[in-house]
């Protein structure tokens, strides 16, 4: 395995988070029949205060507006309550208008009833942190799969999709694990920091399909996971052949590959969940091409894993008023989109993509992807068709 030599030298004390529940330790004590419990809505009615512009949503939950206006008085019905990007140290709300594409900032309206406020970019993941140094990375067989000679730090968070019991078989036991979602993490190199955990080297490693202990990681964000399975089914399903059903389940994932490769949830996914869907695609056929009697855990996983990078695909052309007449804002909206498509970070090369638009012609741009590790270099150039990238509202 070949790791990146690009190396950044991090004090420890600088990854250190400042924990908001510690700072109640001087604070007034507050009882419990003090608290008002707050009841929300699934949707409410807002009123427009003042002349507000009407929002979209871009890639990476980046707030621009359309050009169009909300007059004061307007009522609008909206279901959802959230912050949006608008790269700054902080994320305003927005309301989400029902039945649109659009979004209106909840400083300008009033509204009737509460919704419960939620983070765009990050709902439906989870975020987990571990609890120790050098915690170790496990594979489906429950057995330690950590790449030699890197470790990770106290506090690292993961990203994690889906919780299941392990068996492993060495040990006769089961353990509740956390399936990580990415397969690249910066880690400590300890050949490099002999200081560690004080100081330390990073790098970014392919750590491979892997899953983290429940008991090495604290939930810190997000929706909370319930597991896919049981301790004794995760034994049970080790010992057990593959069923009928789950064969007929496996085939018809993998004969639905080519269609969803063409699909423009594919297609317009960022290269981080296009590669994670490939690498389930690529497990599950290396098994099923193997001569080896696959077990009902293992069928389970392959299954959970085919579907569940599949339904993490989300890829979504841009709406635009006019597709011969791109507004600015319509423009970077697809410049987002391209990089998020075309930008790829791993342990091997660093892409970066980005559009250029031609004076008088919003019909194509030029797709320039250049290598971050070689000091910018152009790796390629290429006229791209628009209506690859967006769509008429």
């Amino acid at each position: 395995m070949k790791f990146n030599k690009k190396i950044l030298m991090i004090s420890a004390t600088t990854l250190m988070l400042v924990n908001p529940v510690a700072s109640l330790a001087n604070a007034n004590t507050i009882s419990a029949a003090s608290v008002k419990k707050v009841s929300y809505a699934k949707q409410t009615t807002v009123t427009v205060k003042k002349k507000t512009p009407q929002l979209f949503m871009a890639t990476g939950g980046r707030a621009l507006t359309t050009g169009k206006y909300y007059k004061k008085g307007q009522k609008l019905t909206v279901d959802q309550l959230g912050g949006m990007n608008i790269l700054a140290n902080s994320s305003p709300d927005a309301y989400h208008i029902k039945g649109t594409d659009y979004y209106v900032w909840a400083k300008d309206v009033k509204a009737k009833r509460a919704l419960q406020d939620i983070d765009y970019t990050s709902r439906g993941l989870t975020t987990v942190r571990t609890n120790k140094s050098k915690a170790p990375l496990y594979s489906f067989y429950a057995e330690k799969s950590i790449p030699a000679g890197y470790a990770f730090m106290k506090g690292t968070d993961f990203k994690v999709n889906g919780a299941m019991y392990l068996y492993n078989a060495k040990t006769d036991k089961s353990e509740l694990y956390y399936h990580l979602t990415n397969h690249y993490h910066t880690m400590a190199n300890l050949k490099t920091s002999p200081d560690f955990p004080n100081r330390f080297n990073t790098e970014l490693v392919d750590t491979g399909d892997a899953f983290v202990k429940a008991s090495d990681v604290n939930f810190f964000s997000g929706k909370k996971l319930k597991p896919i399975n049981t301790a004794a089914s995760a034994k049970d399903g080790s010992k057990i052949a593959i069923l009928e059903n789950q064969e007929a389940d496996l085939k018809d994932l993998l004969g639905k590959v080519d269609s969803v490769k063409n699909s423009v949830k594919y297609k317009l996914s960022s290269s981080l969940k296009r590669d994670n869907y490939d690498l389930a695609v690529r497990d599950a056929q290396t098994q099923v091409n193997s001569r080896k009697l696959m077990s009902t855990a293992e069928a389970q996983y392959l299954i959970w894993s085919l579907k569940t990078y599949e339904s993490e695909l989300d890829g979504a052309k841009v709406k635009v008023g006019n597709m011969n007449k791109l507004t600015s804002n319509e423009k970077l909206a697809i410049g987002l989109l391209v990089i998020s498509v075309y930008g790829k970070n791993t342990d091997k090369e660093s892409l970066y993509g980005y559009a250029k638009f031609n004076k008088g012609n919003d019909k194509t741009f030029t797709l320039t992807i250049e290598d971050m590790h070689n000091q910018n270099k152009v790796v390629s150039t290429k006229t791209m068709k628009t209506s690859d990238f967006a769509q008429k509202r």
